[in-house]
């Protein structure tokens, strides 16, 4: 098996130092290594995380390996707190020199394009391929041998599910799949469906039992690429948020108090039982939710995780993955988060500038 520290050559197809822009230092352009033998399930994995790390891509792999049963260790060359991109703190769970005696049986390098014959990367740089005698790839993930490579934040949770595969076979990847309800067909346009249209003029709020992939979608990669002012608040009584899935530990901008003296046109609150029942005993969020230019009248339409269906009264909307009724809008799964949150863009900002994040995202 592959180890933190240097891994046999054999095990390893990893291009050499190369000076590329901190975009390119992001998970779903990294490599992953597998030293494990042929049919063994790989049970330990190890990601690098680095300042400017894309949160989202961190947390989206993190979270897929883990409902996968893989146990997860997300590791930083020095500290624990990762100031990631687009202003995100994150705490890893240990240093990188720390774990050089430990065995992983799969490995996560934040590095560009690879040196692998068949490999893709983030899409402006698949010149790069060139210089190292690799072939381009168009498709959003590749596998080469011991290698997964994708092309950017919005096949995040794809690539994931490769890694899944290699790992545990395609059973195992569909059980997974099953739960996030991922789109059916990648890489098209996003779909929202709109009742009693208004115009929308952010505060989220996460709790312990927050889904890391749904925070981090709306809070990083979506509303704060878009420009939008987004403060994290905590409900817990400190900053530190422990994920439902425990990867990664979120830090918040402020606590709910702090958040309950600020005005806010939009609280967007992601998805996890846990979290959603912390918020429905936190009063001061209740009571932010009941301010006039918030609170909505019972009765809109909305999508809700399909186990959950039954216990709405209007199950109408039930069939979409995002729908939006007025000033209410909701998701389905993890697998929806990007297109929620690109909703909420398409709603603050307008169609063009969610087609731009998008694009960006190479989500569309």
């Amino acid at each position: 098996m592959a180890a933190v520290a240097p891994a046999p050559a054999e095990n390893l197809v990893a291009d050499g130092p190369v000076a590329l822009p901190p975009r390119d230092l992001s998970w779903s352009r990294s490599l992953f290594f597998s030293g494990a033998a042929a049919g063994e399930p790989a049970k330990r994995v190890l990601g690098a995380v680095a300042a400017g790390t894309e949160p989202l891509e961190a947390a989206a792999t993190a979270d897929v390996l883990n409902r996968a049963g893989a146990s997860v260790t997300v590791a930083t060359v020095k500290g624990l707190v990762v100031k990631a991109a687009q202003g995100v703190r994150f705490v890893a769970d240990g240093r990188v020199g720390d774990l050089e005696s430990e065995e992983f049986d799969l490995i996560a390098l934040p590095v560009g394009p690879s040196s692998s014959p068949h490999a893709t990367c983030y899409p402006p740089l698949m010149s790069r391929f060139g210089d190292d005698g690799g072939i381009p790839m168009g498709s959003r993930v590749v596998v080469d041998r011991n290698v997964v490579t994708s092309q950017g934040v919005g096949t995040a949770i794809e690539f994931g599910l490769a890694l899944v595969e290699q790992l545990y076979g395609k059973g195992k990847m569909e059980e997974v799949a099953g739960p996030l309800y991922v789109r059916p067909q990648q890489g098209v346009d996003y779909i929202i469906h709109e009742y009693n249209p208004i115009q929308w003029k952010c505060n989220v709020p996460v709790a312990n039992g927050s889904e890391e992939m749904e925070a981090l979608n709306q809070l990083v990669d979506i509303l704060r690429r878009a420009g939008a002012n987004v403060t994290v608040a905590s409900v817990e009584d400190t900053p530190r948020i422990v994920t439902r899935h425990q990867k990664l530990g979120l830090v918040a901008d402020v606590l709910i108090e702090e958040a309950a003296e600020m005005q806010f046109d939009l609280i967007v609150m992601p998805g996890g039982l846990p979290g959603a029942r912390k918020f429905a005993g936190t009063d001061k969020l209740v009571r932010l939710l009941k301010n006039p230019t918030v609170y909505s009248r019972l009765g809109k339409k909305a999508t809700p995780f399909p186990p959950m269906a039954h216990l709405l009264k209007d199950r109408s909307a039930c069939e979409y993955r995002v729908v939006v009724d007025g000033n209410v809008i909701t998701s389905k799964a993890p697998g929806s988060a990007t297109e929620f949150a690109l909703a909420i863009v398409h709603k603050l900002f307008g169609r063009e500038k969610a087609v731009v994040a998008a694009k960006d995202l190479v989500f569309m």
